[in-house]
């Protein structure tokens, strides 16, 4: 079903290392296992819910996704997504179209692609040297991930699981506009605290480039907080 190599104990990768997980808050993924001998299983505690393991090793982490991450470094075969029909339990971790995907609710599966049901799945993808993923629905991004969306390349400013209707265009709250560290993009008015720019940001306006000298700036270079470029 799932293969492991004697290299998951190489791998010390997960939140939390235990051998019981007690009624915790949130749901915990975990996984025990003993890779010397090859025995091992991943699942999910719920928080009315005690997991014991006999198993010399056991970790576990609530945070579905950050549990495919370390999962995803080890050399763990998935089984892949089974198709439409099929029933599928919470916990469980499959391998769809180059990505890890975890159930998030027993469910039979929909038509629906996991990305376009996020009460039911959670997707991971794992971002690659020189390349910027497409932004998806469905996933979980952290502060720094980077996503592509209408040939713009946003970076996440807040976690948060991305839905339907909050595209990075839309939700500056969440996503900004990414730039190469040392450029000066054009100045863009800021909606807020959320998007203002910060000390040291470099922009261009009116072709001068700024720097700015305070925090949390909303005003528009050459009118305060700013200091022209040589």
């Amino acid at each position: 079903m799932k293969n492991i190599l004697l290299a998951f104990l190489l791998f010390p990768l997960f939140l939390l290392s235990q051998n019981e997980i007690n009624k915790p808050e949130r749901p915990t993924y975990y996984a025990a296992y003993d890779s010397t001998i090859g025995v091992y299983h991943i699942g999910v505690t719920e928080p009315d819910q005690v997991t014991t393991s006999g198993q010399p090793s056991f970790a576990s982490s609530p945070d579905a996704l950050l549990f495919l991450q370390s999962t995803s470094v080890i050399p763990v075969q998935y089984d892949t997504l089974p198709p439409i029909g099929e029933l599928l339990t919470e916990g469980d971790i499959y391998e769809y179209q180059g990505s890890l995907v975890i159930v998030r609710q027993t469910h039979n599966r929909t038509i629906f692609e996991p990305s376009e049901v996020p009460a039911l799945f959670a997707v991971w993808r794992e971002d690659l040297p020189d390349q910027v993923l497409p932004w998806i629905v469905g996933e979980i991004v952290y502060p720094g991930t980077i996503r592509e969306y209408l040939a713009i390349n946003y970076e996440c400013i807040q976690q948060h699981q991305t839905v339907v209707g909050q595209t990075p265009n839309l939700v500056p709250a969440l996503w900004n506009v990414y730039t190469v560290p040392g450029d000066c993009p054009d100045w863009v008015q800021p909606t807020g605290a959320q998007d203002a720019y910060d000390v040291g940001d470099c922009v261009t306006y009116q072709g001068q480039e700024w720097t700015s000298t305070t925090p949390a700036n909303v005003w528009a270079p050459g009118v305060f907080g700013w200091a022209a470029n040589p």
